[in-house]
């Protein structure tokens, strides 16, 4: 059984409090182990994880150092030996717990699995409070190291929030930063989580399956350590897979601290919102883009229509099971697989018929057995058969049929993130242990946990590459050929959405529709 080794480490997190900026900057310095900038900070020698800090500090921005490792002289007299009595370095502690961060990685100058158990520090500098320290890092900021692999590059970098998250997810041989945002120890901007429909925005979508995945396998282990990192290729690298034919992918890798086995996926990257993919038949690669879709948000929904005689409807979104219930009101219910539900702590009744309906909702485990299933798809049609048009009529939470509001926008990043989640979901069922535990809302023991984790990483070997069906996605047009004639035209396929799923052919114009020659499709306008 292959086990990792544990290391203490201790970083300093400093924030420059500059008065003409609404939000503080971020001090990173070169790190030759990590290929590129990283927090200051290093291993403990025989001293606490703070009197680790503090040395590391006095080292990384003394003249010595600086002058052996980056080359780099400065005029400025050495930090006088005093200079650390003003200075208040306050533990960072993990959001969850008050404790430590403990983090699964795989170290690329080590070439092997690692846990890394940090100590994070935050370091608020002020021109007026700490005047040498803020002279000698706005001095290293502007200085270029003249030794090692980084020659010409400024041995110190002051970032914003925003370059900090670019810079983590540029880095693959650096876990930390991407960790620290992850954890919390730096506030993610709000400015990160938003992008373009078509852009694949790596670091909101490491967060989501990460947060995703833990809430489904969380409550099988006390205190589980997992990491999830997205590996996206560089711009070189996909500009030179596209002009040899090859096919473009990014993988993600699962970690968990008590194994030095890992789970990888593969799945296609969309460079600039364009998939390419090999073709054997020319030099050429094929191009596709993702046609993103409205769908029905997770929960309890209550729809009216406008037709000749207007009707009324209850949409039923079921919790980690991936099916969807529609009923018209004082008709027979029908049901269709659709999708997961993220958070079900988040569902509400629309009135008071289908309360009963999310009371159980709330009490179902992460995974939904059949007889399950079945128990919530009855007490959705009982409910609905005891709801009468009028209640429906006067409750607040009755939307149109085409109320933007509990419909979300499928984005390739959403639906791979459901996708993961569906698969896991399928591995956890095929272990009788595990889905008993699941159900009855029981924990696994340490062996029994470690058990299926290596038996889950042995699946991936084999099944993991070929986890999305790009054939599939085609057929129901998600995919769809990108062979723009122009640069307006290009745009058009990029930004486009659809109001109905799939191949929209054969819809008809409908009442309150813009315009029918938009056949489904929503209006750009």
């Amino acid at each position: 059984m292959a086990k990792r080794d544990d290391f203490p480490l201790s970083f300093v997190v400093i924030e420059l409090d500059d008065p003409e900026k609404t939000s503080p900057l971020y001090v990173l310095q070169l790190n030759s182990h990590l290929g590129g900038y990283n927090f200051l900070g290093g291993h403990p020698e025989n001293e606490t994880p703070e009197e680790c800090a503090r040395r590391e500090l006095k080292e990384e921005l003394g003249n010595e150092e600086l002058r052996e490792k980056w080359g780099v002289c400065i005029e400025q007299d050495d930090l006088p030996t005093d200079w650390q009595q003003g200075i208040t370095l306050a533990p960072i502690p993990r959001t969850q717990d008050d404790k430590s961060f403990f983090l699964p990685f795989f170290s690329s100058r080590k070439k092997r699995e690692r846990n890394a158990h940090i100590h994070m520090y935050r370091l608020r500098v002020t021109k007026d409070q700490h005047p040498d320290l803020w002279d000698r890092i706005e001095t290293l900021s502007k200085a270029p190291a003249s030794k090692g692999n980084f020659q010409n590059q400024s041995v110190c970098k002051i970032m914003t929030a925003e370059e900090l998250v670019k810079e983590a997810w540029s880095n693959p041989e650096n876990p930390f930063l991407r960790h620290a945002l992850k954890e919390g120890a730096i506030p993610f901007p709000e400015s990160s989580r938003l992008s373009r429909p078509y852009i694949f925005n790596a670091p909101e979508f490491d967060r989501n399956v990460e947060r995703r995945i833990r809430d489904l396998l969380g409550p099988l282990l006390e205190d589980m350590k997992l990491n999830v990192d997205v590996h996206i290729p560089t711009q070189d690298e996909a500009k030179q897979r596209i002009k040899n034919n090859l096919t473009l992918n990014g993988s993600l890798e699962l970690r968990w601290d008590k194994s030095a086995k890992f789970l990888e996926l593969t799945f296609p990257y969309p460079f600039h919102g364009v998939f390419a993919q090999n073709n054997p038949e020319t030099t050429l690669a094929n191009f596709w883009t993702w046609r993103a879709r409205l769908t029905r948000r997770e929960g309890i929904w209550l729809s009216q229509s406008h037709e000749d005689s207007p009707s009324y409807r209850a949409h039923f979104e079921l919790p980690m099971a991936g099916i969807s219930e529609d009923a018209t009101i004082g008709s027979k219910t029908k049901g269709k697989a659709r999708t997961l539900l993220d958070d079900k702590t988040a569902i509400s009744a629309p009135c008071e018929a289908l309360q009963p309906l999310a009371d159980e909702i709330l009490r179902s485990p992460p995974i939904v057995t059949g007889k399950q299933r079945d128990k919530l798809k009855a007490l959705f049609k009982k409910c609905t058969e005891r709801l009468g048009k009028d209640e429906a009529k006067r409750s607040e939470s009755l939307r149109d049929e085409q109320d933007l509001d509990h419909y979300r926008l499928e984005t390739y990043s959403a639906w791979l993130t459901d996708e993961i989640v569906k698969w896991m979901q399928k591995i956890l069922q095929r272990f009788r242990r595990v889905k008993e535990a699941l159900s009855n809302k029981e924990q696994l023991d340490p062996e029994q946990f470690l058990s299926f984790w290596e038996k889950m990483c042995e699946t991936t070997k084999n099944n993991g590459k070929g986890f999305v069906p790009t054939t599939r996605l085609r057929k129901k047009g998600l995919l769809q050929p990108f062979r723009p004639e122009n640069g307006i035209d290009a745009i058009s396929d990029l930004s486009a959405c659809e109001r109905f799923p799939g191949n929209h052919t054969g819809y008809k114009a409908r009442k309150r529709q813009i315009h029918p020659s938009f056949d489904g499709i929503i209006c750009p306008v």
